[in-house]
């Protein structure tokens, strides 16, 4: 389990709180639990708010210097070589949240090398495709392309 933590802070938000004071921050990454994704944890000290991102869109983030990038519920841009902002949507609000670049860099480097050190990325990938192949018809890939098997022909 890598583990990095620091103070972020908030530029802005559509829910009740503080704007502009540190927040407790957490990133977790599990190289064998799930090695694409990084879990983030915001605590005021009395509520944890867990957020989960897929450890390449962090990376594009980080990298996306002066362009927004990610939909859905995170997107996010690098803001200088010092801060990434983070936007993070749900059905209560919007909170955008400035954090270290520099830290997010780290972590994610750390992440990459457990995750090719213990073949993490190809375990998950291989069972990504095992759970959307699972109940599906059966297929044969031929030179023409993908003919599925009808029952009770061969």
């Amino acid at each position: 389990m890598i583990v990095t933590e620091f103070d972020s802070r908030v530029l802005g938000t559509t829910m009740p709180g503080p704007i502009g004071g540190p927040v407790p921050t957490r990133l977790t990454h599990d190289p064998d639990g799930d090695p694409l994704a990084v879990k983030i944890e915001f605590t005021d000290g009395v509520t944890v708010i867990p957020w989960t991102i897929g450890r390449d869109l962090l990376r594009d983030i980080v990298h996306s210097m002066n362009r927004t990038t990610g939909d859905c519920d995170i997107r996010g841009q690098a803001l200088s070589a010092l801060r990434v902002a983070l936007v993070f949507r749900s059905p209560d609000g919007t909170t955008t949240i400035s954090m270290p670049r520099r830290l997010i860099v780290d972590f994610l480097h750390e992440t990459y090398e457990a995750t090719r050190e213990r073949g993490g990325e190809q375990r998950a990938i291989e069972a990504a495709l095992a759970t959307f192949l699972a109940g599906r018809p059966t297929h044969e890939y031929s030179s023409d392309g993908w003919n599925a098997q009808k029952e009770g022909t061969e």
